[in-house]
């Protein structure tokens, strides 16, 4: 008997191994978009650490992986691989059923941790705007900035969250400026152009922005910390909003250059930039998580019908939100759930906006900000 299973077993094995290196094409069954995003998202993710990773998964892991292959016709992308793995290895014996249930899910049961800072009007009056942070659960508010004779916009964590980068108005013209929670601040370098949406490197090292000098001259451009090595790495029109990824290899925008918002990434030295969507209406600040899954929202600002929208790899593109305007959104460090502001509970109200979290699936929807002014653009830290 044991003989017959094992020859069984054995003719299974090759039927699968089979099945896995023949080239298979199910394109006539799957979402076109679905197609698109997976073939975007093997090439960001092609790491081979995480493909190394991956071939130490246990069995049922190993299981997933080969039907992943089976449904793509490729070799399964190392981010891909990796992804499965940490959301099907078994757990450990202590796990309790609804922490099995969430990792199956690929959600969390833990509550969330870390630093939101975001802009916050503090007094209703355009120009008056201000830096503030709040702690992920909803205490430990503190404004950090506090001059209201300059604007103060887009504010964005340092990787050891004791500093932060944002755009202020102090030379007349929109700069970026570094501050530590001491109060200590100074404009980085002397740059040419008007400057917004400042990011912080993962090492901490460098800065991505958006700096538009003319009409014609709109840039994507990283420099050091400190203001130097200054480089343009893209000129698509109407360029805005770059932000890293986890690694600092690659880096997400978005832009207008074929006549419609769109999201983009490149290499982080500016090449093999390629667009990322081909749905209709997606704009705004985009996030990626450590998985390489993005957030963005969609709509339009007169409509007030924006909403978040998020693609995950070999996943197709779903929006999580459902009415309320909602826009801005920011993973949290460990890629569970996101910020965002929404006008919500002030629905058309100009300064209706403030700040929430939800899980990364669009549940669990908690309010942070409860004001009478605006409360915007928040990134989330450690």
């Amino acid at each position: 008997m044991k003989t017959r299973k094992l020859f069984i077993l054995t003719i299974v094995s090759l039927i699968l191994l089979s099945a896995c290196t023949a080239p298979v094409n199910l394109s006539s069954w799957l979402e076109p978009s679905r197609d698109m995003l997976k073939e975007i998202f093997a090439i960001i993710s092609n790491d081979t650490s995480a493909t190394e990773e991956a071939d130490k998964a246990v069995e049922t892991a190993t299981l997933v992986n080969v039907a992943a292959v089976m449904a793509e016709g490729t070799a399964t992308p190392a981010g891909e691989a990796a992804a499965t793995t940490e959301v099907t290895a078994a757990p450990v014996e202590t796990a309790t059923a609804e922490e099995i249930a969430a990792a199956e899910a690929g959600t969390s049961t833990g509550e969330p941790t870390g630093r939101i800072i975001y802009t916050c009007q503090v007094d209703n009056t355009f120009g008056h705007d201000q830096i503030c942070m709040i702690n992920a659960d909803g205490t430990g508010f503190r404004q950090l900035t506090n001059d209201l004779l300059h604007q103060h916009l887009s504010p964005s964590w340092g990787p050891d969250g004791n500093s932060f980068v944002f755009i202020g108005s102090h030379s007349g013209s929109p700069k970026i400026y570094e501050m530590d929670l001491e109060g200590n601040m100074h404009m980085v370098g002397d740059i040419e152009g008007d400057l917004y949406s400042p990011m912080f490197s993962p090492d901490g090292l460098r800065i991505i922005f958006t700096r538009y000098v003319s009409d014609t001259e709109q840039y994507i451009s990283v420099m050091n910390r400190d203001g130097s090595n200054l480089l343009d790495l893209v000129a698509y029109y109407n360029n805005k909003d770059a932000v890293w990824s986890e690694d600092g290899s690659k880096v997400l925008f978005t832009s207008r250059e074929d006549g419609k918002a769109g999201i983009y990434y490149m290499n982080a030295g500016g090449t093999t930039i390629q667009k990322v969507d081909e749905l209709s209406g997606l704009d705004g600040r985009p996030d990626w998580s450590v998985d390489y899954t993005i957030a963005t929202y969609s709509g339009t600002k007169d409509a007030h019908d924006r909403e978040i929208v998020l693609m995950e790899v070999g996943k197709a593109p779903v929006t999580i939100t459902s009415g309320g305007d909602n826009l801005s959104p920011s993973f949290s460090p460990d890629g569970q759930w996101i910020t965002f502001m929404s006008y919500r509970d002030h629905y058309w109200e100009s300064d209706g906006c403030e700040i929430y979290i939800m899980r990364k699936d669009g549940t669990d929807i908690r309010r942070l900000t409860e004001n009478t002014y605006c409360d915007y653009q928040p990134r989330w830290g450690n």
